[in-house]
Order: structure tokens, then C-alpha cells, then sequence
């Protein structure tokens, strides 16, 4: 392996970032900033970023957009598990911008990630579905011994407990990541930091003609290079990940006490709106 001069090399990264336009230097991160600001490199390329709750029906999206010939889905951040980490990497960003592409993550919507997804050109999906379904969607998941460590850790003795005390454990210390996830993207649109549409999982999975047209209309993409009905075509017949995604079940499943536990952990937050989750 070729050797390298550590500090040169970050000398000359950092000297790189310096010359793009809105990106702060030294200690002082703005804690806004106004699309204006941002000069975006000229393109006419489509860039998607979904993001989404887990167990929202987010694989059957991305799988629409893989079905278009000239959409190439791409990591956007320096991990192995792509979905899985709350970051975009610079130097992806820069490859892929002269792609059209689609990129997934479960990812919060933090200070630094609307400045690049403005840079970039990076129009948001973010996926979400009713929080109760997806508390008990999360326990079926852990059940397997499948994994969300970007998430939640599940301690050793999780097979051990009980059902009551395993939902107990997913509200707990999945619901604050969910809230998080919500307020900041609510945040974000309304602070114009990023030009994004929600979109409902359970609407998504009635109507996904109707979300399609949403979701280009709102993010001002041409649709014209676009078959609405061979992409759902195609994700209907790979039927990827597909999960137990009947509406309601969260709130027949979960006790008066579990619910009233969630709802105690949105309270702080009443200033969001938090029907888009169901509560």
C-alpha cells in the first residue's frame, strides 16, 4: 500500500473544502443557513436521498427507482452497512455527482447534512409510517436476532424476556430515535434547509401511483424520463424485504400503559407535528 503524508494530506483536504461556497471555517458552525446561500454546482442530474424510519416500506421505494436504466443506486457514507450510518461522505458526493442516483439511509437530519445535501443538489424522500406499527414492527425484527446497532443495542438476555418486557424495551430505547428522526427533518423543511416530501408508508403502499406523483412534483424533478407504472411494476415483483405492514396494528398489539409510554416521550417535542407519526 502505497504511503502517505497524513498531514499533508488533511492540509489539502481542508484547504479544498475552504474554497466551496457556505461551508464554515474554524470553531463557528452556523446553525442555519438559507438555500441562497448555497451556489450549487451546474447540472441537470436527479439526486435522491430516502430516508427513513425502519420498517417502512423503504426497500420497496428504492427498488422503483433501480428499475429506471439510467438511476444507479450509490453509498453516500464511509460504511460497509450503507444504510446504517448518519453521515454523507464528501468524497462520494463529489464521484457520484454526475450520476443520476438514488441513495437510502436511516439518518437524522443533523446541522452539517443539509449543507451537503444543497451543495449536491440532493432532493429528500423521507419515509415514515405510524410510530405504534413501527415499535411492533421492531420487535418481530429483534425476535429474529436481526440486528439495528445504528439504532438500538439489544442486550445478551433479550431472548429471555418476555413479550411485555421486550415491547417495554423497543418504546424505551427506540422511540427517542424515532422522535429525533421526525422533529429534526420537521425542522429542517420548515427551516427551507433542505427540498424534501414526506411521505406515508401506508399511503405509499395504497396509492404508490399517487406518492409518485407527489413525490416529483414536490421535489420540482422532470418526470418525463420516468414510467410510473413499470417502476411499481418491478418493485411488486421483486418484493424485497416486504414486512408485516398492516396499518393499526401498534395500537391493537400494545397495551394503554405502552402507548401512553410513547406519548410521554413525544411530549417535549408537542411543537412538531406529530400526527404525521400518529401521535
Amino acid at each position: 500500500m502505497k504511503q502517505i503524508n497524513v498531514l499533508e494530506a488533511a492540509k489539502s483536504y481542508k484547504e479544498f473544502l475552504v474554497e466551496l461556497p457556505a461551508f464554515a471555517v474554524g470553531e463557528n458552525i452556523p446553525l442555519s443557513i438559507e438555500s441562497k446561500e448555497i451556489k450549487v454546482p451546474e447540472n441537470n442530474k436527479c439526486h435522491i436521498l430516502v430516508t427513513s424510519f425502519p420498517k417502512s416500506a423503504s426497500r420497496r421505494l428504492v427498488d422503483m427507482f433501480n428499475s429506471v436504466p439510467n438511476i444507479v443506486e450509490v453509498n453516500l457514507n464511509f460504511s460497509l452497512r450503507a444504510v446504517e450510518a448518519e453521515s454523507l461522505d464528501f468524497g462520494y458526493l463529489t464521484a457520484y455527482q454526475l450520476l443520476d442516483y438514488i441513495s437510502h439511509l436511516h439518518t437524522h437530519c443533523y446541522y452539517t447534512l443539509p449543507l451537503h445535501l444543497q451543495f449536491f443538489d440532493v432532493r429528500t424522500i423521507i419515509l415514515t409510517r405510524n410510530i405504534f406499527d413501527v415499535l411492533v414492527s421492531i420487535k418481530d425484527h429483534l425476535d429474529k436476532s436481526n440486528h439495528l446497532s445504528h439504532i438500538v443495542h439489544v442486550p445478551e438476555s433479550y431472548s429471555e424476556f418476555s413479550d411485555e418486557e421486550k415491547y417495554n424495551f423497543v418504546i424505551n430505547h427506540v422511540t427517542p430515535w424515532l422522535i429525533k428522526f421526525h422533529i429534526s427533518w420537521d425542522k429542517a423543511i420548515r427551516k427551507n434547509w433542505v427540498i424534501a416530501t414526506w411521505l406515508d408508508s401506508s399511503d405509499f403502499i395504497k396509492n404508490p401511483m399517487i406518492s409518485m406523483e407527489k413525490i416529483f412534483t414536490e421535489l420540482k424533478i422532470d418526470k418525463n424520463d420516468f414510467d410510473f407504472e413499470k417502476m411499481i411494476k418491478y418493485a411488486d415483483e421483486k418484493k424485497s424485504n416486504l414486512n408485516v405492514g398492516i396499518a393499526g396494528r401498534g395500537n391493537r398489539i400494545l397495551s394503554k400503559n405502552q402507548i401512553q409510554m410513547v406519548k410521554l416521550i413525544a411530549e417535549p417535542y408537542r411543537e412538531h407535528d406529530m400526527s404525521l407519526i400518529g401521535l
